[in-house]
């Protein structure tokens, strides 16, 4: 028998720490999503060298974007919010799953994200989550 868990979340909402506007406030996502599946560009360069064609990593692939953090802080994002966005991911079938929010890691067994990723894995999508290196402290 599954287990559902609920959680209570009192929602915080401010004018100057919410964005809830679908637009990515930081242009992080956008950014992430052009370096995988950007077009053929020719003639670019980074202040005239390296002149070229540039191109993400898979052009022409489609994309399901769901926007999960509605603060402009992530302190303020829910892991709920995350979550839907992933289950909604799932649902729609998508092969490859890629969240890369910047966050630091927490422990495997008690990271919300990791966990949830296993029901990505289970029907056979490529699940990949970029942390934040901040954690490392001293030891970089």
């Amino acid at each position: 028998m599954p287990i559902l868990i609920c959680l209570k979340v009192a929602l915080y909402i401010s004018k100057e720490l919410d964005f809830s506007s679908p637009r990515d406030f930081m242009g992080h996502g956008t950014h992430t999503a052009s370096t995988v599946v950007g077009n053929y560009v020719p003639g670019v360069s980074h202040f005239g060298y390296a002149r070229g064609t540039t191109r993400g990593v898979a052009p022409g692939a489609h994309l399901a974007m769901y926007k999960v953090v509605w603060a402009i802080d992530l302190e303020f994002t829910f892991a709920t919010d995350l979550l839907a966005g992933m289950e909604q991911a799932i649902l729609d079938g998508v092969d490859t799953m890629s969240l890369s929010m910047g966050i630091n890691q927490t422990s495997y067994f008690t990271d919300v994200i990791a966990i949830a990723s296993l029901s990505a894995i289970e029907k056979t999508i490529v699940f990949s989550k970029q942390y934040t290196m901040e954690h490392l402290g001293s030891q970089r």
